[in-house]
C-alpha cells in the first residue's frame, strides 16, 4: 500500500474523484516524456509574455508532479505535497498567489520558507475534454507581483492550447497518423547589447528585443497565428503557417484587410471574430471546413482555431488574436475510416455475417442484429456471453470454451464449427465462428472480435452427399464381393490349366477387384464416420506384433520394395486393433505407392513412457510444405507431374487421422522433396 502524501499546504489536495483524474492523465501517455519541442516553446512563450524567469508545464500524478517542459528550472519532477500545481488542479479556475508569505495556505511550504524563496505563483489547469484536471501551465517568481484578469485569460488560453495539443497527440497515437503538433514554438534568442549609454535607451532596447523575440516566436510557430485589429480586421501580425493555410505568404497579408483577400470566408468567420472582439470572451472551434480561392485555384481544408481578445496596454480590446491548426489530413482520414466502416458493414450485411466482440476479462458481449437473427434472439435485454454459451450443444461446449480461452490467453486466430440451439425455437443449427484477438498500445490483448455464419444448409448438403456415397458404395459392395469370390474359385480351378493367359489374367482381375473393394470400403467408412456410425472398440494388444502382421500381409501383395522394421520388444496398447491395423496398412501402402521400386521403406516403433509412436519412412518423391498442411484433409490429393498417374481419392489419410484423433493420439508428417517422407502417429499408453 502506498504511503500517504506529505502535504505541506494548509488545505486538502486530494479530490474525491482522484483515481479517475489520475487515470485520465495516464491515458495520454505523457508521463516520462520530457522536453518535447512544442511544450518547450510554450513554456518559453509563457516566460516571454509574462516577463518571468521561471515558467513550466506540469503534470500532476498520484504522488509526484512532473515537468515535461520548463524554463529556468532544472528539476523534472517534484513531490506532489510540495508543488503549488497540486492546488491548481483542485479547481478549473486560474490559481494565483500574489504574495506567498501573506497566504496562510502556502506560507509554510518549503518552497516559500526555504532557500528557493518562492513569492509569486500563477497556474491555469489543463482540463481534459471530459472535465478532468491533469496538470497546469504556470509561472513562478521570487518577488511578489500582481496578476490581472487579462493575464489570467491569456494564461487560460495558453493552457487550452496545451490541452488541445495533448488531445491531438493522443489522437495521433491511437490513429497511428502524424498530426501536426499544436503549440510548437521555436525559441529564438537575439544577442543582447553589451552596453548602453542611458537607462532610457536600455529600457527601449529591451522592449524592442522583447517584441522581436515575440515576433520570432510567432513567425516560427508550427501552428498559424494572426492578429486582426479594428472593425476592418486589419492584419497586424501573421506568420507563414497561417498564410500557407489560405495559399498566401505573410508578406501578402501584413497591413491588409483580411476579408478583402478572402471574401468567401467572411460570412462564416467574421461573426466569430466580432463576437470575441466585442465581448472579450475567448472562443474555440474544431474541425471546421473552409474554402478559399487564389489565382483561380480552390483550396479546401479543415481547421481548429482558438480566438483570444488582443488588448492594448490599458486593457481595452484592440482586436483578436487567432491560433489555427490545419487538421485537414486528420479529418479526411476519419472520413475515409468512416467510409471504410460503412463499406465493411454493407459487406457484412450482404454476406449475412453476424459480428461479435468479446471483452477478454469481463466477457462482455457486443453483437449486431444479424447475429441476433442467426441465434434467434429477440428478447428486449441484450444477450450475454453466458447465455450464448449455454445454447451451444453439450457435445461442442467444452470444445468452444477451450478455443475461446486459447485465443484470449495465447493470441492469434480463432476458427471453430459447432452446433447450437436457437433461442426462439430451439432448432439445432450448425455455426462457424471465426475471428482473432489483437493487442493494444501496451501489448495487452484487449480486442477479441470476429464473425459468425450459419452453415446448417452446407452441413445438410454434406450429409446428403455422404448418405448418397454410403448408399452407392453399399449397393456396389454386394455384387463386388460375389465377383471377388467367383474370381477366387476360378483361380483355384485354373491352377493346373495349361492355358498360359487365363491364370495371369485372373490374378490381374483379382487385384483390380480388391483395389475397387478397398476404395468402396473407404467411401463407406467416410459415410459412417460423418454419420457417427464408426465406433472405437478398444482392447489390449501387442502393437509390435500387429506391425509385423501388417508388413507380412503387405509383402504378399507387393514385393517390389524392401520393407524393414526395427521392432524387437512387446509394447501393449489399449486401442481398436482393427482400426489401428488399417492406419498402419494405409501408411505402408502409401509409402509403396509414392516411392520408387527397390527402395527401402522403414517402420519404427518407439515409446517415451507416455506415448508410443509408429513411423513409416520412404525414399520417395516427397511432399511440398504447402501440401503437408492439407495432407490429412478429406479428399485432398497432391497434384503434380509425379502423382497425376497415381490412383486414389484422398480418403485413406483422412480416415487414418480421424481414427487416431478418436484415440486421443496425434498424426503428422515430415518430408523433403526428392528425398522422401515420414508419416508418424502416436497413441497414449
Amino acid at each position: 500500500m502506498a504511503e500517504p502524501i506529505h502535504n505541506t499546504f494548509n488545505k486538502n489536495i486530494i479530490l474525491p474523484n482522484e483515481q479517475e483524474r489520475v487515470d485520465a492523465l495516464r491515458r495520454y501517455h505523457l508521463l516520462g516524456t520530457y522536453a518535447e519541442k512544442s511544450f518547450v516553446n510554450i513554456a518559453n512563450l509563457v516566460a516571454e509574455i509574462f516577463q518571468t524567469s521561471i515558467a513550466m508545464i506540469s503534470l500532476v500524478d498520484a504522488e509526484n508532479v512532473s515537468f515535461p517542459s520548463s524554463v529556468g528550472m532544472s528539476s523534472t519532477m517534484g513531490p506532489r505535497g510540495e508543488s503549488f500545481c497540486s492546488l491548481t488542479v483542485l479547481s478549473p479556475e486560474v490559481n494565483v498567489v500574489e504574495d506567498a508569505l501573506q497566504d496562510p495556505v502556502v506560507a509554510r511550504n518549503p518552497l516559500v520558507c526555504g532557500d528557493f524563496g518562492l513569492r509569486f505563483y500563477a497556474g491555469a489547469p489543463l482540463v481534459t475534454h471530459d472535465g478532468y484536471l491533469i496538470g497546469t501551465v504556470c509561472l513562478v517568481d521570487t518577488k511578489p507581483r500582481k496578476f490581472s484578469d487579462q493575464d489570467k485569460k491569456i494564461l487560460e488560453g495558453l493552457a487550452r492550447i496545451v490541452m488541445e495539443q495533448i488531445e491531438l497527440r493522443l489522437s495521433n497515437l491511437l490513429d497511428n497518423e502524424r498530426l501536426t503538433k499544436l503549440g510548437e514554438f521555436e525559441h529564438a534568442e537575439n544577442d543582447r547589447l553589451t552596453s548602453s549609454q542611458t537607462e532610457l535607451k536600455l529600457a527601449m532596447e529591451q522592449v524592442r528585443q522583447s517584441e522581436s523575440r515575440f515576433q520570432n516566436l510567432i513567425r516560427d510557430a508550427t501552428f498559424g497565428i494572426i492578429v486582426l485589429t479594428g472593425e476592418e480586421m486589419l492584419v497586424e501580425i501573421v506568420n507563414n503557417v497561417y498564410a500557407k493555410l489560405i495559399g498566401r505568404t505573410a508578406e501578402d497579408l501584413l497591413g491588409t484587410k483580411l476579408f478583402t483577400l478572402i471574401p468567401e470566408t467572411e460570412a462564416y468567420f467574421r461573426p466569430l471574430i466580432d463576437q470575441v472582439r466585442l465581448t472579450g470572451k475567448p472562443l474555440d472551434i474544431y474541425n471546421t471546413p473552409y474554402t478559399v480561392h487564389h489565382n483561380g485555384v480552390r483550396i479546401d481544408g479543415y481547421l481548429n482555431a482558438a480566438y483570444q481578445p488582443y488588448r492594448n496596454n490599458d486593457g481595452s480590446i484592440a482586436g483578436v488574436m487567432v491560433f489555427t491548426q490545419d487538421v485537414t489530413d486528420q479529418v479526411m482520414a476519419r472520413f475515409k475510416l468512416k467510409e471504410a466502416d460503412e463499406m465493411a458493414s454493407m459487406a457484412i450485411s450482404a454476406a449475412k455475417l453476424g459480428a461479435w466482440h468479446i471483452e477478454p476479462v469481463t466477457k462482455a458481449l457486443v453483437y449486431n442484429s444479424t447475429l441476433a437473427n442467426i441465434f434467434g434472439y429477440n428478447r428486449e435485454s441484450p444477450m450475454t456471453y453466458d447465455e450464448a454459451i449455454k445454447q451451444v450443444s453439450d457435445e461442442d461446449r467444452p470444445k468452444i470454451l477451450a478455443a475461446i480461452d486459447k485465443a484470449i490467453t495465447e493470441g492469434g486466430d480463432y476458427d471453430i464449427t459447432y452446433q447450437q440451439f436457437r433461442f426462439n425455437d430451439q432448432e439445432l443449427i450448425w455455426l462457424r465462428s471465426f475471428g482473432k484477438i489483437s493487442a493494444d498500445l501496451d501489448g495487452n490483448f484487449t480486442v477479441f472480435s470476429g464473425f459468425v455464419m450459419d452453415v446448417t444448409e452446407q452441413k445438410k448438403d454434406e450429409q446428403r452427399k455422404n448418405d448418397f456415397i454410403g448408399m452407392v458404395s453399399h449397393e456396389l459392395k454386394t455384387p463386388l464381393t460375389s465377383l471377388q469370390a467367383i474370381i477366387q474359385v476360378a483361380n483355384l480351378k485354373m491352377k493346373d490349366s495349361k492355358d498360359t493367359f487365363l491364370p495371369g489374367a485372373m490374378e490381374r482381375a483379382y487385384a483390380q477387384v480388391k483395389r475397387m473393394s478397398n476404395m468402396i470400403n473407404g467411401f463407406l467408412n467416410i459415410s459412417r464416420l460423418e454419420s457417427g456410425k464408426i465406433f472405437i472398440e478398444k482392447s489390449a494388444f501387442d502393437l509390435d506384433q500387429l506391425i509385423k502382421e501388417v508388413i507380412e500381409d503387405s509383402t504378399l501383395t507387393s514385393a517390389s520394395h524392401n520393407v524393414k522394421y526395427n521392432g524387437s520388444r512387446k509394447i501393449d496398447v489399449f486401442a481398436d486393433r482393427d482400426k489401428i491395423s488399417s492406419v498402419i496398412s494405409n501408411l505402408l501402402s502409401n509409402a509403396i505407392k509414392y516411392s520408387y521400386s527397390d527402395k527401402e521403406i522403414n517402420l519404427t516403433l518407439s515409446t517415451d513412457g507416455q506415448f508410443v509412436t509408429v513411423g513409416v519412412a520412404d525414399e520417395g518423391i516427397g511432399v511440398k510444405n504447402e501440401d503437408l498442411t492439407h495432407i490429412f484433409d478429406r479428399y485432398y490429393r497432391v497434384k503434380d507431374i509425379y502423382t497425376q498417374h497415381i490412383s486414389g481419392f484422398g480418403i485413406g489419410l483422412y480416415l487414418s487421422a480421424e481414427i487416431i484423433d478418436r484415440h486421443h493420439g496425434k498424426i503428422w508428417a515430415e518430408s523433403v522433396i526428392a528425398k522422401g517422407s515420414t508419416f508418424y502417429f502416436s497413441l497414449p499408453l
